[in-house]
């Protein structure tokens, strides 16, 4: 759990980053700075989830997975415009999906079991 929370903190300080810096080459007119601010507040939101899961452990599991959809959401569409370099959206998408299999993985083994 802790090993997750750690890639949702550094992606999100990665793509966080890199977000920000869009606001220094591009005004509001331009496509770029507005991926950079929608990509942004994801970051944000997703490095939060990571640092609530580590403090909170499964708790945390309703926050960290709207924030993953979230993050999921702003990297395809960064993705599918071309702001986001080609490593940056491998690295991005191998990490969503390590954390979306941890989701569901843990999501599971809470379900309750029903007998038919």
């Amino acid at each position: 759990m802790r090993a997750i929370a750690l890639t949702m903190v550094v992606l999100g300080a990665m793509l966080a980053v890199g977000a920000a810096d869009e606001f220094r080459y591009f005004g509001p007119d331009a496509h770029q700075y507005w991926v950079g601010f929608f990509v942004l507040a994801a970051s944000i939101t997703f490095t939060w989830a990571g640092f609530q899961l580590a403090r909170r452990g499964q708790k945390a599991l309703p926050v960290v997975r709207k924030a993953t959809a979230l993050m999921g959401a702003a990297v395809i569409a960064a993705g599918l415009i071309g702001d986001l370099g080609r490593l940056a959206l491998l690295i991005s998408v191998v990490c969503l999906l390590a954390v979306a299999l941890w989701i569901r993985s843990n999501s599971q083994a809470q379900a309750p079991r029903t007998t038919a």
